[in-house]
């Protein structure tokens, strides 16, 4: 039992450390890649430096990602 709980736990462990590493695609057909790519630096230097979430600044410029269609 107890050998069956941990293989549970290490199974949950893995599983949240690969899904981390997916990246997120920010898409927005209205803006051309050079923007998105503008778009996104202001975005990353907010949420280190101002501690704002990447996803409502994303959200708040127009993008959207498949996760929220």
């Amino acid at each position: 039992m107890m050998k069956k709980n941990l293989s549970i736990c290490l199974l949950a462990l893995i599983t949240v450390l690969i899904s981390g590493c997916a990246k997120t695609t920010w898409m927005n057909p209205n803006k051309p890649d050079k923007q998105a790519q503008m778009d996104l630096a202001e975005c990353q230097n907010n949420a280190i430096r101002k501690n704002e979430p990447m996803q409502t600044c994303m959200t708040s410029k127009g993008y959207y990602t498949d996760a929220s269609k």
